[in-house]
C-alpha cells in the first residue's frame, strides 16, 4: 500500500475488484500451485490489504517492510513450502498457463536449477507483468542467510542472480519483452483497466492479451 509511484495500488479498483483480489482469483487457476501466501508488511496501512487477501482465500504472512527477502523466507516457512513460486501483486493480468509453464520448467530440470525465471534483469522476452520466479525453500533460506547488501534484502531474487547460483531463463519464441502490462503508475493502471474491460472472460490467456494489443 506504500508504493511511492502509485500509493494504494494493490487495492485500486479493477473491474469491480481490488487489483490484488483480481490477481489472486486468476492465479488460483494455475494447476501447479498448492497454496497462495500473500507476504505483506506489519505496517497498519497494510491491514486492509491483509483483509482482502484472506477474504480471497489466501494465507497471509506479515513481516518487515524493508527486508522483503526475510519476509519471503518467513512466508515460505509458514507455508512449509518445498518449492516457492514468486508472483508480484502488481501483475494482475498474470496468466495461469504462464505460471504452470515456468514451474514445469523448474520441475523438469536435470540437474536442478537454483532459480528458474521468465523475468531476468536483462534479456526478458515475456511482457512486463507476466513475471514468475521459481526456487526451492532451501535456496531461499540460503539467500536469506547470506545476502547482506540492502538491495539484495529489498529484491528477493537479486542475490540469486549475482553469481554462484544456477539460473535458467524461460524465454518465449517471439520477443514480447517491450510489452508493459504491469501496474506501476496511473498510466499503467488505466491501460490494464482497458485490457480487462475488453476481455470479459476472466480466464483470458496471455495470447488473448497480445491479440487484443495487436488490434489496438
Amino acid at each position: 500500500m506504500g508504493s511511492s509511484r502509485l500509493p494504494g495500488k494493490s487495492l485500486a479498483d479493477l473491474a469491480g475488484r481490488p487489483v490484488l483480489q483480481f490477481m489472486l482469483k486468476r492465479v488460483a487457476h494455475a494447476s501447479t500451485l498448492d497454496g497462495i501466501v500473500v507476504a505483506t508488511t506489519t505496517a497498519p496501512r497494510d491491514d486492509p490489504l491483509a483483509e482482502v487477501a484472506r477474504a480471497s482465500g489466501a494465507t497471509v504472512f506479515r513481516g518487515s517492510e524493508q527486508d522483503v527477502l526475510a519476509r519471503y523466507a518467513g512466508a515460505a516457512e509458514l507455508a512449509q513450502a518445498a518449492t516457492v513460486v514468486r508472483l508480484t501483486a502488481d501483475c494482475p493480468l498474470l496468466a495461469p498457463e504462464v505460471i504452470d509453464h515456468v514451474v514445469r520448467a523448474y520441475e523438469r530440470a536435470d540437474p536442478p536449477y537454483d532459480l528458474v525465471t521468465n523475468a531476468p534483469p536483462t534479456g526478458r522476452t515475456y511482457p512486463d507483468g507476466m513475471d514468475v520466479e521459481v526456487f526451492s525453500r532451501r535456496t531461499l533460506v540460503r539467500a536469506d542467510a547470506e545476502a547482506i547488501e540492502p538491495a539484495d534484502r529489498e529484491h528477493p531474487t537479486r542475490f540469486l542472480h549475482g553469481g554462484g547460483f544456477r539460473v535458467k531463463v524461460v524465454q518465449l519464441p517471439h520477443d514480447l519483452g517491450d510489452v508493459r502490462i504491469t501496474v506501476d503508475d496511473e498510466r499503467d493502471l488505466a491501460r490494464v483497466r482497458e485490457i480487462v474491460a475488453a476481455l470479459p472472460d476472466r480466464r483470458f490467456t496471455l495470447e488473448d492479451v497480445i491479440a487484443l494489443l495487436d488490434r489496438s
